[in-house]
């Protein structure tokens, strides 16, 4: 069977190759993807070995064209990456199978195994043909249970006729199968094998013709008559010789195994010098990453180490360094971090590169992997160095090494605390964590001293229960050997020494970022609802000076802070501030100021500032500013850190400020002050709305007392015309009753009427 094999890190190639060339199968390698797929569409593979991350096309694309070109070929993806998602990604793009680096020698050729069964005409693991049994896992061929030694050429042509029965091979056509582009022989050589195949079979009792010629055109698989008798016949002879063919078998895997263990080994020396290069180039990364060399400016030196990395945590696991394949895998993951890598990152990777270093030259000569006969004592994995195997001491101390190993290259923090709380051990990431100089400044100290004190309850509790056995997790906050506080959750389980004592081992990890991104969504919350509280206050008002002290008590009781008051800008001589109104802890402050918003070259303070210039003046710790020095001994006595004034504005013309204070420094970030001036200029606008109100108000009352007078003049005007009019009546009924004569009345249509005092009536 021929398996080609995509790979550009030789040293991985030249184990793959090896391992399947003890297989029986043919290997073709190709270095990058361009030259693959031109191999593919020159030659039949039986299965295709790729990797994912190739020179010019990448093992995924790859993948995709085999797929679009309508081929149907095996294809087993052989990768560094292991997250499901990359697994993903390899089986949409049509492949059969993932195995990933370090690859376990015993699992890859099973794989191996089960897809070209899958890929062939037949799917069992064992193929038959009238007697005739080619088992692919031991790659043992019996017939009549006696044991056929043949050599790799000549397994392969049976394994080809056998999985392939119906077909007529070719010479050509057998050539391309089993044998490599680069090392093809004549045709000549098909016929000699065949005829070798053809005379071991003879010798085992199998007719010479299972082989037919097929004149002009190849060989193929003939079907034997009467096989059943001979078969029956074998039987009786296999039940004699089946304890000879085990021993025999036994001693193949063996002898199969040696091989494998020197040929690891003869890769190891051949390649030895070019993984020394790789740990070089690590080195140089972590080199220049110390010095801010101008080489770690630009991505391709930083990606260069990482592709390093890449590889040696392929392939390093294949010779037995488990702990540099690891090493290596960390450290490719830091370098392919899009950030920008910190301090303490930098002393993990340093950390990391030396143990890789110490890994890999720990060992005179390398330790191989090799997998046992199925079915023995002796362990799967098996470390050999030399000639020998390691004694139980040695092996002890190697594990005590690794253990080591492990608890130094761990990027958090582990430490083991006896049941009285003195630190016994912790690791570099524990002393880079809690700032220490050396371990010295802390291992045999009591933990309790690195506990913030609210905290060393919680911990006691929890040591004790983890020495009765149980496990358990605690978040509190520490105290570093420089004073800083730093939030951490600490994994504590019981360690048990060889005396039997109990003490606790625990991996801590740094969470203050995290709490601090929990503050920072609470503060925001809170300064959400109380914006949401103002504006209610805002939409429902209807007095302004009722509406500036609701304020001051929502900023006080929702938003959590120390003080809040609102100044009105005077516009006397002095230009003072006035407090109209505050909520919160004052205790005499505001009647302690004699705050002026002029611009003087003393009494700078925050609100004079933001009612002057009309921009949010921050204090983000009163007890550091040097320009709030008159006002600390009135404040921090009061509790407040910090302070910012906000100026509220009409019409592009100051008229007051909101001020207010925190508890804690450095309480107004950036988000913080977006919000509160979101709230000032709010409460500007609700100030202008109040003021219109009144104003339209006043105005309207105004109007209609003018109304209300005008109205008033009119009646006074038509109570004096009627009492004009009957006064008028009055006298002329007077002259009525005294006159003799007639008197005639001409009115504007010429018509008269003639009056007298016997036809009038008597007006009293």
């Amino acid at each position: 069977m021929k398996i080609l094999v995509v790979e550009d890190d030789k040293l991985n190639a030249h184990v793959l190759t090896t391992v399947l060339t003890n297989q029986n199968y043919v290997v073709e390698v190709a270095t990058d993807g361009d030259v693959a797929w031109d191999l593919i569409q020159t030659y039949d593979y039986d299965l295709i070995l790729l990797d994912i991350i190739l020179p010019k096309l990448d093992g995924i694309s790859l993948c995709r064209r085999i797929r679009s070109g309508s081929l149907q070929v095996p294809i087993l993806l052989l990768t560094g990456r292991n997250s499901g998602h990359e697994k993903a990604i390899g089986l949409d793009a049509g492949a059969d199978d993932y195995v990933v680096k370090p690859f376990n020698e015993e699992e890859l050729v099973a794989r191996v195994r089960a897809l070209l069964r899958r890929g062939g005409n037949t799917s069992q693991p064992v193929l038959e043909w009238r007697g005739l049994r080619l088992d692919p896992s031991s790659c043992e061929v019996t017939y009549a249970s006696n044991l056929l030694s043949l050599t790799p050429k000549e397994y392969a042509l049976l394994e080809l006729f056998l999985r392939n029965s119906r077909r007529v091979f070719s010479c050509g056509m057998i050539l391309e199968h089993l044998w490599a582009y680069d090392d093809t022989p004549t045709e000549e050589a098909v016929r000699t094998h065949i005829k070798g195949l053809r005379h071991k079979l003879k010798a085992v009792g199998v007719s010479s013709d299972l082989i037919e010629t097929v004149y002009g055109i190849g060989y193929r698989l003939k079907p034997l008559e009467g096989e059943g008798e001979k078969e029956r016949r074998g039987g009786e002879a296999g039940k004699i010789s089946h304890a000879k063919a085990r021993m025999h078998r036994c001693q193949e895997d063996l002898s199969k195994q040696q091989q494998t263990i020197t040929a690891v080994r003869g890769i190891w020396q051949q390649f030895k010098g070019r993984v020394d290069e790789q740990v070089s180039v690590l080195e140089q990364a972590v080199a220049a990453l110390n010095s801010e060399s101008p080489l770690v400016q630009g991505r391709n030196f930083l990606l260069e180490a990482a592709q390093e990395a890449h590889t040696l945590a392929g392939s390093l696991g294949t010779f037995g360094f488990t702990i540099g394949s690891k090493l290596a895998r960390k450290i490719e993951r830091l370098l392919n971090s899009e950030q920008i890598l910190s301090v303490s990152e930098i002393t993990n990777l340093e950390c990391w590169v030396k143990l890789l270093r110490q890994e890999i030259e720990g060992d005179n000569e390398v330790t191989a992997i090799s997998a046992l006969p199925s079915g023995a004592e002796l362990p799967l994995v098996s470390a050999v160095k030399g000639d020998c195997t390691l004694t139980h001491s040695t092996q002890v101390i190697e594990l005590e090494n690794r253990w080591r190993t492990i608890f130094d290259a761990e990027p958090e923090c582990v430490k083991v605390i006896a049941v009285d709380g003195t630190l016994l051990e912790i690791n570099p990431a524990g002393i880079l964590m809690l700032e220490a100089n050396n371990t010295a400044a802390l291992i045999g100290k009591s933990v309790y001293d690195l506990i913030a004190p609210e905290y060393q309850e919680a911990f006691r509790q929890l040591n004790a229960s983890i020495c009765q056995g149980n496990k358990g997790i605690l978040q509190f906050e520490m105290i570093s050997c420089r004073g800083n506080r730093r939030w951490v959750e600490t994994h504590a389980v019981p360690l048990c020494y060889d005396d039997g004592k109990v003490v606790l081992l625990a991996i801590t990890r740094d969470i203050t970022p995290h709490k601090q991104a929990e503050a920072k969504i609470r503060r925001l919350n809170r300064k959400l609802q109380t914006l949401s509280s103002c504006n209610q206050v805002l939409f429902r008002a209807k007095d302004e000076f009722d509406l500036l002290q609701q304020i001051c008590q929502i900023l006080v009781k929702i938003g959590g802070y120390r003080l809040v008051w609102v100044g009105f800008a005077e516009d006397d001589i002095a230009k003072s501030i006035r407090p109209v109104s505050q909520a919160g802890y004052e205790d005499g402050y505001l009647q302690s100021l004699n705050l002026t918003w002029a611009n003087t070259s003393h009494e700078q303070s925050p609100m004079g500032i933001a009612i002057r210039t009309g921009e949010t003046c921050i204090v983000q710790n009163i007890l550091t500013d040097h320009n709030y020095q008159i006002w600390q001994s009135h404040t921090i006595n009061r509790g407040y850190a910090s302070a910012i004034a906000l100026p509220l504005i009409i019409n592009s013309q100051t008229f007051a400020a909101l001020n207010i204070y925190a508890a804690e420094p450095d309480t107004f970030d950036a988000d913080e002050v977006k919000v509160l001036q979101a709230l000032a200029a709010d409460l500007a606008y609700g100030i202008v709305t109040l003021r219109n109100q009144r104003d339209r108000q006043l105005a309207k009352t105004a109007e209609l007392i003018t109304v209300n007078r005008q109205l008033q003049s009119e009646l006074d005007e038509h109570h004096q015309t009627h009492k004009e009019l009957r006064l008028s009546q009055a006298r002329f009924a007077r002259i009525l009753d005294i006159a003799d004569d007639a008197i005639i009345f001409i009115g504007h249509d010429l018509y008269g009427t003639t009056s007298t005092r016997q036809s009038q009536p008597r007006i009293e």
